[in-house]
Formats: structure tokens, sequence, C-alpha cells
């Protein structure tokens, strides 16, 4: 019996903006989809933020698998708001939503070669927030803006992609900082803080000695001109 489950073409995009294209672990070119009892979760990180994405759900039979990003494009191409994800074997099967048995798909994909296992991301969750401030690359944060703009009712929408008005950013030191969507409480994400970030007591400015690590030792103030 496949694994089938209804998935919203917009939630697999916004997700798939975190899929990784640069990573050396194969998994992560993927969008992750857990199926289970009572909802289905899409999943995708680039090893520095994570996204998910909750579709609450009746599933009869439960797995995961890896969906590729390419799908993405295709189920525009189709026009398709939603659709039903079977998979049997390594065979991933794109039906109409609610689509019966005996039903012909839209299109079917070879899942052959999708190896890796998928981080279990349940764990770079924080299991609590302390509000202590760090600093985050921007261009991950701009991600989740995007992704959230996606997910947002047109109504909602700015003329641009503002963070602060799609986005909730729980932050929470040198820790994985919670990232929440202000108008979908289905989306959710993890951002990781920029390492080795120092703020000067006196001045209160951010200061990134990057040259100590690259050194290994403080050096001495240099004298005249370089």
């Amino acid at each position: 019996m496949p694994i089938k489950t209804l998935i919203n073409t917009a939630a697999l995009e916004a997700v798939s903006l975190f899929a990784s294209k640069d990573s050396d672990r194969f998994e992560l070119f993927f969008v992750f989809c857990d199926v289970l009892p009572d909802e289905t979760r899409l999943v995708s990180s680039n090893g520095e933020a994570m996204s998910v994405y909750r579709l609450p759900q009746k599933n009869k039979k439960t797995g995961q698998f890896l969906i590729p990003v390419d799908l993405v494009k295709m189920l525009k191409v189709q026009k398709l708001a939603s659709c039903d994800l079977s998979i049997e074997g390594n065979i991933l099967q794109v039906f109409r939503s609610y689509s019966n048995d005996g039903d012909h798909p839209v299109c079917s994909l070879s899942s052959e070669g999708n190896f890796g296992v998928f981080p279990k991301y349940l764990k770079l969750f924080p299991q609590e927030i302390s509000w202590e401030q760090a600093e985050y690359n921007p261009e991950m944060m701009l991600k989740f803006a995007k992704a959230a703009k996606i997910m947002t009712p047109k109504k909602f929408r700015g003329s641009e992609e503002e963070f602060h008005s799609l986005c909730e950013l729980c932050q929470n030191g040198e820790k994985p900082a919670l990232v929440r969507a202000v108008h979908d409480a289905n989306f959710t994400g993890v951002i990781m803080p920029y390492k080795n970030t120092i703020y000067d007591q006196r001045s209160e400015v951010k200061i990134d000695y990057w040259w100590r690590e690259q050194s290994g030792e403080t050096t001495k103030e240099a004298k005249g001109k370089i």
C-alpha cells in the first residue's frame, strides 16, 4: 500500500526555499516529507536555517520520504494549488487533490538515489527561549520573509518582503532561535546565530574579531602605517 498525503503547493514552495544548493549532504537538496497520523510536515534545511510547515490532515499510512525541489516548478506549470503525493517503492506520483484509486497521475518521478538520512529536525527546535540578543545572517532572514509572504493572505502582504511585518524572531543567544510566521501558525523555523560575535561593553557596538580566530593569538597593535 503506498503512502498518500495531501500537499499544499504554496507550502511546498515556501519550505523549498531553504533546501540546500551547495551542501555536501545529499539529503539536504530535497524537501523532507514526514507523514504522521494527524498531520503531514514539510521540512527543509540548508544547515544554517530550517523551515517546517505543518499540514493538519488524517493519513491512513505513515512514513517519510524526500521530495525533489524541481517538483515545485512542475506543480506551477500544472497550476495546482494542492495535490496528492503518493510514493511506493522508488516511484513518487502526483495526483490531483482528493484523487480516487484508478485516477491517472499528473506526473511520476523516480526517487531512486534519494539516499541519506534527513536530520532529526525536532531536536533542532529550542526547548525554551532566553530572548538574549544575537546576530543572524540577513540572507536567511530574507528567506524567511519570502517564505512567509508566500503563505500570507494578500490583504496582509506588504509591498516588500519585510521580515518584521511577516515573521517573529524569538532570539535565543548562542542557541538556535525560533522564527514564526505572523499570519500562519503552521509555518515555523529555526535559524542559527553568528558565531564569535562580540559586543564592546563600552560602546555597545558589535565588533567581529574575526582575525583572532585566524591568527590564533591576539596581535599587537601596529605602529605607524601599514
